[in-house]
């Protein structure tokens, strides 16, 4: 949890409300498909598999881990994912 912690330290923070966050599109095991320069979800890095009951997460008992993610350019026809520590205010 340590490294995890320092490495979300590193990434720059998005204030948005939670009726925002909650309307964001999750891709925690799978990245999404249909790849624009704009594209933003989240994915919760503690989850690990989906089975018929819901996501499972390897890190039982401890809240999900979010990011946000967004497809940017990176040149003439390429996008790479940049990720965003979200900061969900009421």
């Amino acid at each position: 949890m340590k490294l995890e912690t320092e490495a979300l330290n590193k990434l720059p923070k998005e204030r948005l409300s939670k009726k925002l966050f909650d309307s964001l599109p999750e891709y925690s095991c799978t990245n999404p498909t249909g790849v624009y320069p704009g594209k933003v979800w989240k994915r919760n890095l503690h989850a690990s598999f989906w089975d018929w009951e819901g996501m499972k997460t390897t890190h039982a008992g401890e809240p999900p881990l979010w990011v946000l993610c967004e497809y940017v350019r990176s040149k003439p026809g390429h996008c790479r994912v940049e990720c965003r520590v979200p900061v969900v205010v009421e």
